[in-house]
């Protein structure tokens, strides 16, 4: 006969919750069902999008936007350094966007600041786009800089030199042109034209792997869970996975050749690189060993490598090789129109309008569709990552309070 303990039928008469009573209840048992439900919130935070919940992702992606803003106002108050770049930048964005038009006078000083100051955040901002957060990078460099390095290309093999403005109300628009056989271009003068936005957007992607590595940092000093857990627990249910080999292999090395292993994975295009700085974050990493490795490795090293390979690709020659290959392949509509696209760039690089076609050409409104398709989704992506990690706040919230 099975005895009852008195306990257990006193804490059902009172109405006490049994979770909460840990003289009735094994300190294991509440551990499984912690780990219980907290895997079913994260099952739950992975069905959290801006396409499923709409509202509920917009109320938590505001709220963290708030709460990143002041943040971020406050760290810019408290930096001289960063004050130093950012007043600058404030009072020429003021005087272009609200002093002259009030004065209806171009102020030239400010105008000439105003571009360059443009120009280079730019870049710089796509830099970040394409690297921030986990996954969600919005792949700038196919979608602006090596396009852009395409039309630098383009314009130098139909001016037959290199001077030409990148930028501005002039942009690759001849000012100077020769014959084929008196050509100034070379392919270190090309170099040379490209580098420095592509080094800017090489920076941004260094700057946009920071905010993993510092989430994951803050995580392990306070003793909190942290996104390389999930990662060890992921490695540990498929281990023999060849993704899975290759994600410990990477921590492995990580861990013991630190700046050396970051620089290798940030010296070529690595699509896992989030992880690394995760790994970095709680392997707690000095901030400028895992920043500086990662800043040599993809702006001084794999953009430079990127700039040569794009140069050579998007030679003349090269793009008229294509074009035959695709004409031979059966696809004469395709090699016609981008014929006719690449025909209508020389003429407006030329300034002819009487040869250019008025009409918008079919590739070109093509990539505008692409670019719009590819920005919607980074946006709906990102707002859901935030979101997804606004609920992991207040689920670990709750968690502890339970």
């Amino acid at each position: 006969m099975s005895t009852v303990n008195l306990k257990d039928v006193q804490s059902v008469q009172s109405g006490m919750k049994y979770r909460g009573d840990t003289s009735i209840r094994p300190p294991q048992s509440l551990d499984d069902e912690l780990s219980k439900r907290e895997a079913q919130q994260k099952e739950a935070r992975k069905k959290l999008t801006i396409y499923q919940h709409p509202i509920h992702v917009l109320s938590l992606f505001m709220s963290v936007l708030s709460e990143y803003t002041l943040a971020l106002c406050s760290k810019c108050m408290s930096e001289p350094l960063i004050m130093i770049v950012v007043i600058p930048i404030t009072f020429i964005f003021t005087m272009q966007w609200l002093i002259a038009p009030l004065l209806q006078v171009p102020i030239p000083l400010i105008q000439h600041c105003y571009v360059y100051v443009e120009w280079i955040l730019w870049w710089l901002v796509l830099g970040i786009l394409s690297s921030i957060g986990l996954g969600t990078g919005m792949h700038s460099g196919l979608l602006f800089l090596f396009p852009w390095i395409a039309e630098v290309c383009m314009a130098a093999a139909t001016c037959h030199s290199l001077e030409f403005d990148t930028f501005g109300e002039h942009q690759f628009v001849c000012d100077e042109k020769h014959v084929e056989a008196q050509s100034t271009v070379t392919f270190w003068g090309l170099f040379a034209k490209v580098y420095w936005p592509s080094f800017l957007w090489a920076a941004g992607t260094a700057i946009g792997e920071i905010p993993p590595y510092a989430v994951t940092l803050a995580a392990r000093r306070a003793g909190k869970h942290d996104e390389f857990s999930d990662i060890q627990q992921d490695i540990g249910k498929n281990s023999k996975s060849w993704f899975n080999r290759m994600k410990l292999w990477m921590i492995t090395f990580l861990e013991k050749y630190g700046f050396c292993a970051v620089l290798a994975f940030a010296a070529w295009p690595n699509m896992a690189f989030d992880m690394a700085g995760i790994a970095c974050g709680h392997f707690e990493m000095p901030f400028w060993t895992f920043f500086g490795a990662t800043f040599i490795g993809k702006a001084c090293i794999k953009i430079n490598l990127q700039i040569m390979f794009f140069i050579t690709m998007f030679n003349e020659k090269t793009l008229n090789k294509c074009i035959d290959y695709v004409e031979n392949l059966g696809f004469p509509s395709i090699s016609d129109a981008a014929t006719e696209f690449f025909e209508n760039q020389r003429h407006l690089i030329l300034n002819d309008e009487k040869q250019t076609n008025k009409q918008t050409p079919v590739f070109k409104v093509i990539w505008m569709v692409i670019i719009a398709i590819f920005v919607c989704m980074f946006i709906a992506s990102t707002i859901s990552v935030f979101a997804q990690q606004k609920q992991k706040e207040i689920d670990d919230k709750e968690n502890e309070r339970w």
